[in-house]
């Protein structure tokens, strides 16, 4: 029952339990207790447990970056969230809930390595779960990302001193020539 006084359910057959319909009760603090009959009348209550009901969805929205930017390398992507009792974590995802990362404490933020996603237009979004797990996903922001173009030509290297068939005795000084469509590191 709730504050026990108000019996809500009856269940005759072990093992004995109900399913308890929340939204039919206002949110806030709740007292429940189980009242047990034998054969003989004979009837037993409970310890009394206290619950809190939260049926208040709680509130996310991104606070950075901000929407159609422009990003390369590691970007810091932050939500401000609230909820009435407490926000439990936060996820963050990009595109169809490909997800990035969660923060369970506030301030809620989480770094993404553009680097391992590719060039384009990439939309994100959080979703927060407040600590009865309902949640709420904030509106999606538009971030481009820009980390040049990949490098996937491998390089081009040979010796050039000495040439090949010489002979060669004591210190030799070996030489090469290397070259890349970018950058030879």
């Amino acid at each position: 029952s709730d504050n026990g006084t108000v019996p809500f359910s009856t269940d005759l057959n072990s093992p004995f339990g109900t399913a308890w319909d929340t939204k039919t009760f206002q949110d806030g603090r709740h007292t429940l207790r189980a009242k047990a009959y034998d054969v003989a009348g004979n009837s037993a209550i409970s310890t009394e447990i206290a619950v809190t009901i939260d049926n208040v969805f709680p509130i996310v929205n991104l606070s950075a970056p901000q929407d159609n930017s422009t990003a390369s390398g590691s970007i810091v992507i932050s939500v401000s969230a609230s909820d009435n009792i407490g926000i439990g974590k936060i996820n963050f995802y990009r595109d169809d809930n490909i997800l990035l990362g969660t923060d369970t404490s506030a301030p809620f933020s989480i770094n993404w390595d553009t680097i391992k996603t590719t060039n384009g237009r990439h939309t994100i979004f959080a979703r927060a779960i407040d600590k009865a797990d309902n949640a709420s996903s904030s509106p999606a922001r538009v971030v481009n990302i820009d980390n040049g173009s990949p490098d996937i030509a491998p390089p081009a290297v040979s010796i050039t001193s000495p040439l090949s068939g010489a002979a060669v005795a004591g210190y030799v000084m070996i030489e090469a020539l290397a070259t890349d469509d970018k950058k030879i590191s």
